[in-house]
């Protein structure tokens, strides 16, 4: 009998757990929406008690970043990974 796993469960964990490291990785990462590449190769580090913005051009992929960071389902993750607190979310 295989263990249930409860995804929302362990993504709470993990989202508390970054909290309490208060550590956000984002490693080579890029993202698309269905065949469409928006964001490629992005990279970056918030530590805690930092305050990062993030700007560009409209349609440059700030919103589908942030999207990403959320766990949308409506973003592909296409490569890369996206770490708070020392685990992979």
């Amino acid at each position: 009998m295989q263990p249930e796993v409860n995804v929302v469960k362990d993504r709470e964990e993990t989202m508390r757990q970054g909290r309490e490291n208060g550590v956000l990785e984002i490693r080579n990462l890029s993202l698309s929406y269905g065949d469409a590449d928006i964001v490629k190769n992005v990279s970056l580090s918030v530590r805690a008690g930092e305050i990062l913005c993030i700007a560009g051009e409209s349609g440059c992929g700030k919103s589908t970043l942030l999207k990403a960071i959320h766990g949308m389902d409506a973003v592909n993750v296409t490569g890369g990974d996206i770490c708070y607190g020392g685990k992979s979310i």
